[in-house]
């Protein structure tokens, strides 16, 4: 019997500490089975596979921001006061504003700490104190859950 075009099966294959740096160096961003099969099966053209292999360099930041996006709610705020904003029906005061305005900058907070904790630039100042910041946004969500 014959495995199906479109199932795939495991192959197990040992590489030495120097092959595998090796092949790895050679796939550079790509997953090493990715760039494994294509240089098997695609004639070594690279582009058709864009898999990453890129680490997440800090688990624990990472952790904590989908926590608090998780207890935020943000999305479903956001998507109310858009629902209103169309319907003319969002009261703008001052505190209205303060509140839309804090919340970008929790957003951004946010993005620049996922960018950190997958080890991309993020061309924010090194001055940010990160974690201070984070659990402000973080003791607000667990706040409104």
């Amino acid at each position: 019997m014959t495995a199906s075009a479109s199932k795939t099966t495991p192959f197990t294959i040992r590489f030495t500490g120097d092959e595998r740096s090796d092949l790895e160096r050679r796939a550079g961003p790509m997953a090493l089975g990715a760039y494994i099969k294509c240089v098997l099966f695609d004639d070594g053209d690279k582009n058709k596979h864009r898999a990453s292999r890129a680490p997440v360099k800090d688990q624990v930041t990472l952790a904590q921001v989908l926590a608090a996006l998780g207890h935020s709610r943000v999305a479903e705020h956001l998507a109310a006061l858009a629902f209103d904003a169309r319907n003319g029906t969002l009261p703008v005061d001052e505190a209205v504003v303060a509140k839309l305005d804090q919340a970008c900058e929790d957003i951004l907070l946010m993005r620049v700490m996922l960018m950190n904790a997958l080890g991309l630039e993020t061309g924010q100042p090194p001055s940010i104190n990160l974690t201070a910041a984070f659990n402000g946004i973080a003791s607000v969500a667990g706040g409104d859950a």
